[in-house]
């Protein structure tokens, strides 16, 4: 059980049903109640009692030869009675209509789907000439901006095992793969990614990673811009208010600030109060203290190219 800050309110009893609900949930095979009491360093007495209430609520099962305990399916059944990707779609909707309104391009929102981007919701720009992407496309995530975010925000191991079996990557020579590796870790380091599609020519793609350090990047959101006299096409204010889109999302999900691209802030000068900056082209704004250069070629192109 990890150790956790002090907090105003104390339930000692919900704690210590949520440990045993937890450490059932770690344990490849069923747990007798010596061994929970053990591993939580808690008395047979109140491991006893909890578990009978488990028990009885159904939460937790005991077999009936070994009296040894296992989780039930009762928490999966409530936690597909609400959809997450549906509750995702909900959060995003409306900060991803006022993001298109206010800068006049189409914006789109991707997840991770079986090794590929997936577009689980998008936004047309409210202008008669626009682009956008639609709902369900699947794309490499080498190819794109918002997979190429999804992989830069995905745990190490995890990434490597989806580059391993991903087509696209292997077909690479070992000169783009290294490439293509760097980028994503400047990604990461960016908390977003600028870079001219590699489907469309003409199109700049703007993404952010929607998500906070604790809880992880869950989805992508990116805008294909488009120049044209009535859309905004400074990158700079497009960013921001991508950022801001970003921020609105993980307020109505429930993720505490800060976002992941404005979580280096705080680290730097320790003033909790003041506004984030970014600089984007040389320009400083009021969003997230990272340094950001719009690449107008993706890396493979680049790589190409030589």
């Amino acid at each position: 059980m990890t150790k956790e800050s002090k907090r105003s309110y104390q339930a000692p009893a919900l704690d210590k049903g949520l440990d045993i609900i937890e450490f059932l949930s770690l344990q490849a095979t069923s747990q007798s109640l010596t061994e929970i009491a053990q591993a939580l360093g808690r008395s047979h007495n109140e491991i006893y009692r909890m578990l009978a209430r488990l028990e009885e609520r159904r939460y937790v099962l005991r077999d009936e030869q070994s009296s040894k305990y296992y989780l039930s399916l009762k928490l999966f059944h409530l936690s597909h009675t609400h959809s997450p990707l549906e509750f995702l779609r909900n959060a995003a909707v409306g900060p991803m209509r006022r993001l298109a309104e206010s800068v006049r391009q189409a914006c789109h929102l991707a997840i991770l789907f079986e090794d590929t981007m997936m577009v689980v919701l998008r936004v047309r720009s409210p202008l008669f000439v626009t682009l956008s992407v639609e709902e369900g496309t699947r794309s490499p995530l080498v190819y794109t901006v918002s997979g190429r975010l999804l992989l830069a925000y995905t745990a190490d191991e995890e990434r490597e095992a989806i580059l391993k079996r991903n087509i696209e990557f292997q077909a690479m020579n070992r000169r783009v793969q290294t490439a293509l590796r760097t980028q994503l870790a400047q990604i990461r380091q960016q908390g977003h990614h600028i870079a001219g599609s590699d489907m469309t020519e003409g199109v700049t793609d703007i993404g952010v990673p929607i998500g906070s350090v604790d809880a992880q990047v869950f989805a992508a959101l990116t805008l294909p811009c488009i120049n044209t006299v009535s859309a905004v096409n400074d990158q700079k204010l497009v960013v921001e208010a991508a950022l801001k889109c970003a921020q609105e999302i993980n307020d109505v999900v429930g993720l505490a600030w800060p976002p992941i691209a404005v979580a280096k802030m705080g680290a730097i000068d320790g003033k909790a109060d003041r506004k984030p900056m970014v600089s984007i082209n040389g320009q400083d704004i009021n969003i997230a203290n990272v340094n950001i250069q719009p690449e107008r070629r993706t890396i493979l192109k680049t790589v190409k190219s030589v």
